[in-house]
């Protein structure tokens, strides 16, 4: 009896591996839509993180189930998860050791990613590839004014949009509501999008954001433009993370950056009238409706304010320098409400 329950368990530890393996592969190789993927990350993460739901012999990550679980992460864009299967690697070579502090930069933790350089040099003192990263990291901090403490609420964090966002940000942006709701584009390639990135980095008065969960990785966007003292910013989350109060928090690092860093004074937003979630949370960051709106082709947007009182006149005037850069756009007052004066 021992002996066939000790066969059963052989086996049906085996299928598992099996089925485990299968799903990883899927992952890997065949299509899988947006609305899919956050159930994969949970489910990858029950493999890595419940020791019960992962195969038996699979627990410590043996090389085969190791690499196809890299494999997936990469294809789902799953940033977090790649750099926690590195981190807690049993061994790790030149080529994965790259790969770590790529992750590192990837979900913004830059210091990381330049104290594992610094090691490895350390270790190799002539290793060029390591030079060569070493010189990066010392151009990009001395372009970089932000200190880390002051980009972090807890479990999330800000960092400068870049490049090697794209996949991660377009798994976030394929909810069609976050390019009406916050007027972007609608990208037709990963060049539009790296054009677009391009000319947003380049703009002086404006800084975009990635919103990075220690947990799930890239899970949003925020961008300020502050232009001589006035600011004015937009913000989404991917449907996947929305309702937790997550943009909330990586507004409040924003306005905060902005204070600090980019002589912000004052701030302005915009939100349509059906976007019921972005008016709470506007009222929760503590901004005032405006006493008038902005009327455009894609309808009515709500305006806001956060900032010491000033008279209607010159709210209006502000608006219309922060908004109104194009002739569709026009201010109209609400009739209904009385502001300051």
């Amino acid at each position: 009896m021992a002996a066939q329950s000790q066969h059963n368990d052989v086996e049906a530890s085996l299928q598992s591996e099996q089925s485990i393996e299968s799903r990883l592969l899927k992952l890997i190789n065949q299509p899988i839509e947006a609305s899919q993927r956050l159930d994969e990350l949970i489910w990858m993460r029950e493999l890595v993180l419940v020791p019960q739901k992962a195969a038996p012999s699979s627990q410590d990550l043996n090389t085969t189930f190791h690499e196809l679980l890299l494999q997936a992460t990469s294809r789902l864009s799953d940033w977090a998860l790649a750099l926690h299967l590195y981190v807690n690697a049993q061994s790790i070579d030149k080529r994965k050791e790259l790969e770590q502090i790529r992750l590192w930069a990837q979900m913004g933790h830059f210091e990381s990613a330049n104290q594992a350089v610094l090691r490895h040099l350390l270790r190799v003192p002539l290793d060029e590839t390591y030079h060569r990263l070493r010189h990066d990291f010392s151009r990009f901090f001395a372009q970089y004014p932000y200190a880390t403490q002051d980009l972090t609420d807890g479990e999330i964090h800000i960092t400068p949009l870049m490049p090697h966002h794209l996949d991660a940000f377009a798994w976030q942006y394929a909810d069609p509501s976050i390019q009406k709701l916050c007027n972007l584009p609608d990208f037709e390639s990963n060049e539009h999008w790296l054009k677009w990135l391009y000319n947003d980095q380049f703009d002086p008065e404006k800084t975009v954001f990635a919103v990075i969960h220690n947990y799930w990785g890239l899970i949003g966007s925020v961008s300020l433009t502050v232009h001589e003292g006035i600011g004015m910013f937009y913000y989404w989350i991917g449907s996947d993370f929305q309702g937790y109060g997550l943009g909330t928090r990586a507004v409040q690092c924003l306005l905060a950056l902005g204070q600090k860093y980019h002589r912000m004074e004052c701030c302005y937003a915009k939100v349509y009238e059906e976007n019921t979630p972005s008016h709470r949370a506007l009222a929760k960051l503590g901004f005032t409706e405006l006493p008038f709106v902005m009327t455009g082709p894609e309808g009515i947007e709500v305006l806001y304010y956060l900032g010491p009182l000033q008279s209607t006149d010159r709210l209006l005037s502000q608006a219309a320098t922060m908004f109104c850069d194009d002739a569709c756009y026009e201010l109209l007052p609400c009739s209904s409400q009385i502001f300051i004066t």
